[in-house]
């Protein structure tokens, strides 16, 4: 067997033992961790690799490896947007509250991870909001 195989197996079963809310809770303690660090580009590919094996393990339940799977080609999109140079498409919601509780950290994940002409597109667009 691979070693592969044999890692992925590993984290099924911790994902199995964790259950959906310790693996949710786990993928935001991820992301905290990274906002309130400083942010470095090392700090998010590293965090990126942690969101990896949260993923990895979310494979033991059909539910959970459905949203993985929309939360990765929805970045698949962003990234391919991104290397056209394009503006992001923004997070839409027919929810005004959820936009406003959405708004701030946005704003602090944009910030660090865009360039300057996009990152100024982008704020424009969520403060037209």
């Amino acid at each position: 067997m691979s070693l592969q195989l044999q890692w992925a197996q590993r984290l099924k079963k911790a994902g199995a033992i964790l259950g959906r809310d310790g693996l949710s809770k786990r993928a935001a303690a991820i992301m905290v961790d990274l906002v309130t660090k400083s942010g470095s580009y090392k700090e998010a590919m590293i965090a990126a690799g942690r969101l990896k094996a949260v993923a990895a393990a979310a494979k033991y339940d059909g539910y959970w490896t459905e949203k993985v799977d929309e939360g990765y080609h929805k970045e698949m999109a962003m990234l391919e947007w991104m290397a056209k140079g394009a503006a992001p498409p923004l997070i839409h919601t027919n929810r005004p509250r959820r936009w406003a509780l959405l708004r701030t950290p946005l704003r602090a994940i944009l910030q660090r991870i865009l360039p300057g002409p996009m990152l100024s597109r982008a704020l424009t667009r969520i403060d037209a909001r």
